[in-house]
């Protein structure tokens, strides 16, 4: 079967783990600026894109270069700093996505979510600004009083080393 990585990344932790996924598993690898003509070559797209307030950074533009191409399969990694196994948030993210992919050629194969990394020295100043006051509000509660997500804010802001390895080795022993 022929594969192809192709990631979309705003800050490039999608494209670190874009590059480590080609690498190991000697895939092809493009940014979703430069896919031009690729599509039409694969059976597999291993779409990388991190998420941002609920949307997948680059998925429409993906969606609609391959409206015009075969069959393709499709897995979708995404990469945000909310907990990737929390269910609520997960449900709604499929949902959005069954959405976006009703009536495309391709076959979503499996979607899987990995934890990003917050870098608040590369953020845009609308990034910046936005991640401070989502800190800054939910250090303000009692810890009792915090949502998961807040936790994670927080937690995120504090702790800039996020990737974790263990969710990516089970990630890539099935793609």
């Amino acid at each position: 079967m022929n594969k192809i990585v192709i990631y979309s990344s705003r800050y490039g932790t999608s494209a670190k783990y874009a590059h480590k996924i080609a690498e190991q598993k000697n895939y092809f690898l493009c940014s979703l600026d430069k896919i031009v003509n690729y599509t039409d070559k694969c059976d597999e797209i291993i779409f990388i894109a991190p998420i941002y307030i609920g949307k997948i950074f680059g998925f429409n533009k993906l969606i609609r270069e391959l409206r015009q191409s075969n069959q393709v399969k499709i897995t979708l990694i995404i990469v945000g700093i909310y907990d990737p196994q929390r269910a609520e948030n997960n449900l709604k993210i499929e949902k959005m996505i069954i959405k976006m992919v009703e009536g495309s050629s391709f076959k979503l194969q499996s979607i899987y979510r990995l934890r990003g990394q917050l870098n608040i020295k590369k953020l845009s100043i609308t990034h910046r600004i936005l991640i401070n006051a989502l800190y800054t509000a939910a250090k303000k509660k009692g810890n009792e009083d915090l949502s998961e997500n807040e936790k994670d804010i927080i937690s995120a802001y504090e702790n800039q080393k996020q990737v974790n390895d263990d969710n990516f080795n089970k990630m890539l022993k099935n793609i």
